[in-house]
């Protein structure tokens, strides 16, 4: 459902040089020609300094606006042109970009991605001003509200008075995540660069009130950005968070004061965009697993970003099959597919918020 976010982590990956492997407790930056390169760096002791020519402490010399989009075409230039040329240097896991003539990396790209640490940062680290973290709390507080309603819901006698409120909520929410998930969309590909005295740059996305983030960009950014398929997504994802907020508003009592005489009416504004609602939300999602796959056809099940989409696509199913089971008369069915839907769609944004963490090894956001 955070389009926004799986976009910039795609971004982020297919622009970073793909060499050795590295080890938590040793930097391996591997650079391309020239100098230039993005790569993972492992985060150090926190003991205030980095190395010999930098540290975390130390205070930054230069911040640069980064147009990714364009630097990842740059990249994927720099890495034709070296295989032409024999003997580029690349670092090996143990080895130092100190060493005697060979080329220091211009920036680096800062995560740690190990599985326990990113589960501890969830609780522990707040990065309010990344609008993608922003974007996949509210879908999990959203989420958990659907989830009591669909509880409520197989609780008929809790459901009438508790259940609407619940659900307006996790609609609200829904509908503000998507629209912030349209300006970070704007954002995924852009970001600073941060120098220190030593010469290497950490590379930090776009956070909101940072230099390099925009509201509205410009046409020529907007254009480019509208014709990503994750942009896309998003943007639809949104349109069927607010035609489901139609189906919420319309339900909530007091609207209908006669259900029975305007049946044909409330099934239209009730149930039926629902269906439509769900419907979107699922081929939406589908789109956004192509984007993350490999091959179109081959399912990455070791990607958490490529997990999380799957369980939202299986929870937006969930949604449309509640409209389908109400025009069908079948109450049951309907309150049991809330309940898995929402379920679902809870476990995708919280493993979105795991995959997130992994450009979070700090509170450098906070």
């Amino acid at each position: 459902m955070n389009a926004a976010a799986a976009a910039r982590a795609s971004m982020i990956r297919t622009s970073m040089y793909q060499g050795g492997g590295y080890s938590n407790d040793v930097e391996a930056v591997p650079p391309l020609p020239n100098g230039r390169n993005i790569a993972p760096r492992q985060r150090q002791p926190q003991n205030g300094y980095g190395g010999d020519d930098f540290g975390y402490k130390e205070p930054q010399r230069v911040i640069q606006v980064v147009d990714y989009m364009a630097y990842k075409e740059q990249c994927e230039q720099e890495r034709q042109e070296a295989s032409i040329f024999p003997g580029v240097y690349r670092t090996e896991t143990n080895s130092s970009v100190d060493t005697l003539d060979k080329p220091r990396p211009e920036f680096v790209v800062e995560l740690e991605s190990s599985a326990r640490g990113r589960i501890v940062r969830m609780f522990t680290v707040y990065p309010y001003k990344d609008m993608n973290w922003i974007v996949a709390v509210l879908f999990i507080v959203g989420s958990m509200s659907f989830v009591t309603n669909g509880i409520f819901g197989l609780l008929p006698p809790v459901s009438s008075s508790i259940g609407p409120a619940t659900l307006t909520t996790g609609s609200i929410l829904f509908s503000i995540a998507g629209t912030l998930g349209i300006f970070a969309a704007f954002n995924a590909n852009r970001g600073t660069i941060e120098v220190t005295k030593g010469g290497v740059g950490t590379y930090r996305p776009a956070l909101v009130g940072s230099s390099s983030w925009v509201w509205f960009p410009s046409s020529a950014e907007f254009l480019a950005v509208f014709r990503t398929l994750p942009f896309q997504v998003g943007w639809w994802s949104t349109f069927a968070g607010f035609i489901l907020g139609v189906s919420t508003a319309s339900s909530f009592p007091g609207v209908f004061k006669d259900q029975a005489a305007n049946m044909t009416l409330f099934a239209a504004l009730v149930y039926v965009p629902k269906v439509i609602g769900g419907s979107i939300l699922v081929v939406a999602n589908i789109g956004l697993l192509v984007f993350l796959q490999d091959r179109w056809f081959k399912p990455k099940l070791s990607s958490p970003d490529w997990l999380g989409t799957f369980l939202n696509t299986v929870g937006s199913a969930g949604f449309g099959m509640i409209g389908v089971f109400l025009l069908l008369g079948d109450g049951d069915r309907a309150n049991l597919a809330a309940f898995l839907g929402s379920s679902f769609f809870l476990a995708g944004t919280i493993v979105g918020l795991y995959s997130l963490m992994e450009f979070h090894p700090d509170a450098w956001a906070a």
